[in-house]
């Protein structure tokens, strides 16, 4: 009940219960959903954006996750802060879409169907090989044990977030981890960086 709150809530609505001794409840929500103009020219990786903050960067990103009520939370939350999002619902289908298109950031679910997001880390990491490109990738996890966290780190994933998502956390490590890239960028000679720090998000 509480992550249909949070998923109505972000889509502008309410939501509320009647129930009737005997006969049962019935819910009801309302929500505004926005239309998207599909001829919208694509942003390019990093713009600015005047919906947003103007220190906070405006990213393209992948959402790989097969929980549908997942993937309209978590893309809710980044359209908010004037990101555009792409879902896939497997692991191959990240590495397909990574492999055909450009993306500021992917945000991988660890538990997936047809190939995990640990095994879809390690097949980007391998495809990116010496061309000196590196996809930033946060894991999106509800472990909680340590080995399980080095593992996500283990696979090439620059950091994590854990479920459930708590919003102020969630774009803090989004945050902190653009702007590792960009100060890798700032350096003299280094157009791409090979790796950023990681953080524990929390």
């Amino acid at each position: 009940m509480q992550q249909s709150l949070q998923l109505v809530e972000l889509m502008e609505g309410r939501i509320w219960l009647e129930s009737e001794l005997g006969v049962g409840s019935t819910f009801y929500f309302t929500a505004s959903f926005g239309i998207q103009d599909e001829g919208r020219p694509r942003r390019e990786l990093f713009t600015r954006d005047s919906t947003v903050r103007e220190d906070r960067h405006s990213l393209h990103i992948l959402l790989a996750e097969d929980n549908i009520v997942n993937q309209r939370l978590v893309t809710r939350l980044l359209e908010k802060k004037g990101h555009t999002v792409v879902v896939v619902s497997s692991g191959r289908e990240a590495v397909d879409a990574v492999a055909s298109a450009d993306f500021g950031l992917v945000l991988m679910d660890v538990q997936m169907q047809e190939m995990d997001g640990l095994e879809a880390t390690v097949a980007i990491r391998q495809s990116e090989g010496e061309s000196g490109e590196r996809i930033p990738i946060v894991a999106m996890t509800a472990y909680a044990l340590q080995g399980d966290l080095e593992r996500c780190l283990a696979a090439g994933m620059d950091d994590y977030v854990s479920r459930p998502i708590q919003a102020n956390k969630f774009f803090a490590v989004i945050e902190d981890l653009v702007a590792k890239i960009d100060d890798a960028r700032s350096l003299p000679g280094a157009e791409k960086p090979e790796a950023v720090a990681v953080s524990a998000g929390g």
